[in-house]
């Protein structure tokens, strides 16, 4: 089935608008990073929405890097979720900032957005796009 919408509520995650698109939702995709304080929020969305809301959730893990605080193992257990995909962190941010443009331009940062591009508009099985945990 292809997505018709995409809705990014936010990170407020006690606002109506987060409430009302988990709820009405045909596939919800929380983004994280590995960092401590998104890590955390993430265990709050997970108490305080998703489970309460009896959902499903999938996860992407922007600016991904092996061997940080938290593995793709460790952010899948948070929540036993389903699939967690990830977008690896470029070393051309500050770069792609001072040449003023987008990641994009860089070979490494493009290709993984194509891999989440299929993500997202693909059945959640197809395992051709799916970072193996």
């Amino acid at each position: 089935k292809d997505i018709d919408n995409f809705i990014d509520s936010g990170s407020d995650i006690y606002s109506g608008l987060v409430v009302g698109s988990i709820e009405n939702a045909d596939k919800n995709v929380i983004v994280t990073t590995q960092q401590k304080s998104s890590i955390d929020r993430l265990k709050l969305v997970v108490s305080d929405l998703i489970k309460p809301m009896n959902v499903d959730a999938e996860v992407l893990v922007n600016k991904y890097i092996k061997g940080a605080f938290a593995s793709l193992k460790e952010i899948q257990d948070i929540g036993k979720f389903k699939q967690v995909y990830s977008i690896r962190y470029s070393q051309y941010g500050w770069e792609a900032e001072k040449d003023e443009t987008t990641l994009l331009k860089y070979p490494g940062f493009y290709r993984d957005m194509k891999k989440y591009e299929k993500v997202i508009t693909t059945v959640k099985d197809n395992r051709d796009y799916e970072e193996t945990i």
